[in-house]
């Protein structure tokens, strides 16, 4: 862990020189951190994205950010991102242990990172989302925290990550059905679409 406590500042200020980091709506954010569960649900199109988004949120001791499992094949990413508060997952595989794991996480109060898309995608790309933020929120009574992330990065200059008011989904029964959790991860990408300026 030293290790990482060394690693970690430099991080932070080469990623901020670098990007130059500018956050809208921090206070957004600030609002869900009072040790209930919270969804944080950003737009996905760059490899980069897990490690900006921790730094920017920077709550690693009550946010785990579930990333995809190839990212953890390089020993050391994969040892920094897991320090970092990072999980991995098995995408398409069905993988219940994990998911629940973090779900009695939430509920204890820890905050979860997903994205909604699933996979990286080019901005304007349409692809319908997947259900697993929605789930999270349903399943912990959490609210959703939508975050939009540009799709241009330009070395040097200024990156501007908005973050949106948490809302809190509706569902009929104590239980969100498939469709519900479907219709919530769409309400999701709109939100997000919404932040960015983009066609929802």
């Amino acid at each position: 862990m030293l290790l990482y406590w060394i690693l970690l500042p430099i991080v932070w200020v080469l990623a901020h020189i670098l990007f130059r980091f500018e956050v809208i709506g921090r206070e957004n954010l600030k609002a869900v951190r009072d040790g209930r569960a919270y969804v944080i649900a950003p737009n996905h199109i760059a490899n980069l994205d897990p490690v900006l988004i921790a730094i920017t949120i920077f709550d690693w001791k009550r946010l785990r950010i579930l990333a995809k499992e190839e990212l953890f094949k390089n020993p050391l990413a994969g040892w920094f991102l897991r320090c970092m508060g990072a999980v991995s997952i098995e995408r398409g595989k069905g993988d219940t242990t994990t998911v629940e794991k973090l779900t009695n996480e939430c509920k204890n109060g820890t905050g979860i990172m997903i994205f909604p898309e699933g996979t990286r995608v080019e901005e304007g790309e349409n692809v319908d989302a997947k259900a697993g933020a929605a789930m999270f929120a349903t399943r912990t009574g959490g609210p959703i925290v939508p975050m939009y992330i540009p799709a241009q990065k330009h070395w040097f200059r200024p990156t501007t990550v908005v973050i949106g008011e948490p809302y809190y989904p509706q569902i009929q029964g104590r239980r969100a059905t498939a469709e519900e959790n479907q219709e919530i991860a769409r309400e999701i990408m709109r939100r997000i679409h919404a932040l960015g300026g983009l066609p929802q």
